[in-house]
Formats: C-alpha cells, sequence, structure tokens
C-alpha cells in the first residue's frame, strides 16, 4: 500500500495549482519562478519533516478539509464548465463529479488506491506527451529578465510550499504515518517546474496572467499530423486527475471521521454551497 499512498499524494500535492497556483507563482515571479519553486520545495521539505498538523478536533477537521473541497470542487467545475461544457450550470457539471465520489467512498479505502495504479500511468503519459509536443512552441524572449523584486520571489516560495504541502496533511493518517513521501514531493515540484517553464514559454507572464486557465490554453497549441483535433480536451484530464484525487481525498478523509452516509449527505451540501460560490469566483 506504500506505493499506492505516494501515488495519491503525487496527484494531491499538484491539485492547489490548476487555476489557482500556476497563475499566481508566475505571474508574481515571471523568469524567476525557478527560484521560488526550487526554495519553496526546500520550505515544503522542512514542512513536510517539522510539523505534524493532525488536527484532534473531529469537528475542526470536517470543517477544514470541507473548505478544501468547496475550493477544489469550485476550481474544477468551473475549468469544465468554461473550457468543455460552456453552455452547462455549473452545478449539473458538479452533479456527476459528486455521484462519483459518493459511488468511490462506499467502496472500501483499497479501491481508492487501485484507481490511483491506473490513474498515475495515464497522468504520466499524457504528461509526457504534452511536454514533448509542446516544447516547440516555448520561446526563449518570454524568459527575459525582469527585474523581478527578491520580496515577489521569496513570498510565491511560502506560497508554492504551503499549496503542495497543505494537500499532503488532508490525506494523513495513522495508517500511513511512517510512510515518506519527501521523494513523491520531490518529484511532483520536478513536473511543476515543468509545466511551470513551458507555460510561460509558450505565453509569457502577461498573457498567462490574463487566462483563467493559462494551464489549459497552452494545450490548444498540440497537433497531431499537423492536423487539429481537439487534443487539449484530452491531454488535460492529467490536471483534471490531480484535482479528482484530491476531491477523493477530502471526502474519504471525513467519511473516516463521521461515516459514509453522513458524508454523502455533506459532500451534497457542499457541492450546493460551491454552486452558490461560483458566481463570485473570480
Amino acid at each position: 500500500m506504500k506505493k499506492e499512498f505516494n501515488f495519491l499524494n503525487y496527484f494531491n500535492m499538484r491539485s492547489f495549482f490548476l487555476g489557482i497556483g500556476l497563475s499566481r507563482i508566475i505571474s508574481s515571479t515571471k523568469e524567476m519562478f525557478f527560484l521560488s519553486i526550487i526554495l519553496g520545495t526546500i520550505i515544503g521539505i522542512l514542512i513536510l519533516k517539522v510539523f505534524n498538523m493532525s488536527l484532534k478536533n473531529r469537528m475542526i477537521n470536517v470543517v477544514i478539509t470541507s473548505i478544501f473541497f468547496v475550493i477544489s470542487l469550485m476550481v474544477l467545475s468551473n475549468m469544465i464548465s468554461s473550457m468543455y461544457l460552456t453552455e452547462m450550470p455549473k452545478l449539473m457539471v458538479g452533479i456527476p463529479i459528486i455521484i462519483v465520489i459518493i459511488y468511490i467512498l462506499k467502496q472500501q479505502e483499497k479501491v481508492i488506491f487501485r484507481i490511483t495504479n491506473v490513474l498515475i500511468v495515464i497522468n504520466i503519459t499524457l504528461f509526457v506527451i504534452s511536454i514533448f509536443a509542446l516544447l516547440p512552441y516555448v520561446k526563449l524572449i518570454n524568459f527575459s529578465y525582469s527585474n523581478t523584486s527578491i520580496n515577489n520571489i521569496l513570498m510565491s516560495a511560502l506560497e508554492y510550499a504551503l499549496l503542495s504541502t497543505t494537500p499532503i496533511f488532508i490525506s494523513k493518517d495513522e495508517k500511513h504515518k511512517d510512510i515518506s513521501v519527501i521523494k513523491t514531493y520531490v518529484i511532483s515540484s520536478m513536473t511543476m517546474m515543468i509545466l511551470f517553464a513551458i507555460t510561460l514559454g509558450i505565453l509569457g507572464s502577461n498573457m498567462v496572467g490574463v487566462y483563467r486557465y493559462p494551464e489549459y490554453i497552452i494545450l490548444k497549441k498540440i497537433t497531431l499530423f499537423n492536423n487539429s483535433a481537439n487534443l487539449e480536451n484530452i491531454i488535460c484530464f492529467y490536471w483534471i486527475f490531480d484535482v479528482l484525487m484530491f476531491l477523493i481525498t477530502c471526502a474519504n478523509r471525513i467519511k473516516n471521521i463521521i461515516g459514509f452516509k453522513k458524508t454523502s449527505i455533506l459532500v451534497t451540501i457542499l457541492l450546493l454551497i460551491t454552486s452558490y460560490f461560483n458566481s463570485d469566483y473570480i
């Protein structure tokens, strides 16, 4: 189970960068993003080694996990609504996601780990394909020196560390407390470094700040045999898997505290809360 748990954390570590972290950090640090990621990774490793943030209070645990669930569901439903199903209400977009989550929760916890075994292969395959397909579109001029302040670099490093480590504490429990996630964390940071570089190299820092989901926009460049076939709608699943697995992780954490039936009701309520706040997504 150790391998599968690390796979799950790989998805979780990347989940807060879709629609949030990547845009903010590149807009703030521009071509110096790599320093923020390196420093942020070091800070993140220290956080994982030093802090034990397991909350003992059951109610606080459920509330905090629910907040992260709403944030992630909001990002994912907005992304799907903006890029795939533009005419469909966001509430309707979220319903199938909640149904899938409830169905998975109804199974034994080992099913979640089996899912990660399958998705990690698909995730890495799509990631590698996208990188090689996008490299020709990278413009070196987008990495030109822009005199980014040290304060921006340091603040973005802290932001990177918090965004990448917080989901790990959600998946933490007594059964897996001795499992090291440092190697997984470093590998995750390396993939994020590559994604940051590709996104900045193609769009430039100014355009990254303009687009709502720049990590999706760059995928529109991908073609097969010089013919466009909306491949971005398939390739983008490596981002969707990240957020979806974190949503499942949050729901499973809540299930372990209050049970399956109450969790099913709660995640349905959280969908309605997400739908309410979606109007203020910006």
